[in-house]
């Protein structure tokens, strides 16, 4: 496999413009979900679970219902409270944890936004700083105004780190990776080699000379295959 070791001068790239595209459906997604559901209703009880409120969306299995608990309620195993998204059937796909709960092996702390996503990946989001195989991981404030969502972390089904943004520059597998919400932070195969992360300084990689914010991608047998730097507005 040909190794790629460029960069690139151009204003806006393709990934810039994906990156901008995503973050508009994001802001439609968000500021535009009551749209897509029904009338709120209150003090109802949906799969013998109380809710305060909530609200329906048909034909829609992943998201079909959404709303606040009355109080912590155990569901699909989970303690959970305040806002929840179920399906039709009565599953949880998104919660809050209502105490310190162990989710694919890992355990997080009370507040933890857990999602199930459709590919059964965890999509985690931390008010603090946890640790994950070893791996201080940046916290998420959700809580504060205007939060557009973000991916905070996520973990295989089987609980192993897949992403995530590191709370400062550490080294993986002699590749020294920066913390970049922006550029990317570091993927990893599920067997926990590094698959991707921006190059947090000037080093040799596998006798590779890269700088600091180059983009390094690696296959699974763990050889450096691209190492560029984009300058997404010059």
């Amino acid at each position: 496999m040909i190794l790629r070791m460029q960069t690139h001068e151009i204003k806006i790239t393709f990934r810039s413009v994906i990156s901008i595209a995503g973050l508009f459906v994001l802001m439609f997604s968000t500021f535009g979900l009551n749209a897509q559901y029904g009338k709120w209703y209150r003090d109802t009880t949906f799969h013998e679970i109380e809710f305060k409120k909530i609200c329906f969306q048909e034909g829609n299995e992943s998201l079909y219902a959404k709303g606040v608990l009355k109080e912590k309620t155990i569901i699909d195993g989970y303690p959970c409270y305040k806002q929840i998204n179920m399906t039709k059937d009565g599953h949880v796909k998104f919660f809050i944890l209502a105490e310190d709960f162990e989710v694919a092996g890992n355990t997080f702390r009370r507040d933890t936004k857990v999602h199930f996503r459709s590919n059964r990946d965890f999509l985690i989001h931390c008010l603090y700083e946890p640790e994950i195989q070893g791996y201080m991981i940046k916290k998420e404030n959700y809580r504060r105004p205007f939060f557009m969502g973000s991916t905070n972390f996520q973990l295989y089904p089987d609980g192993k780190l897949k992403y995530f943004n590191p709370a400062e520059e550490l080294l993986i597998q002699d590749v020294w990776c920066k913390p970049s919400a922006v550029r990317g932070g570091i993927h990893l195969y599920h067997d926990s080699k590094l698959k991707e992360c921006t190059s947090a300084r000037e080093q040799l990689v596998q006798g590779v000379l890269v700088g600091k914010n180059f983009t390094l991608k690696f296959n699974k047998e763990g050889k450096l295959i691209v190492a560029e730097k984009e300058k997404v507005f010059k």
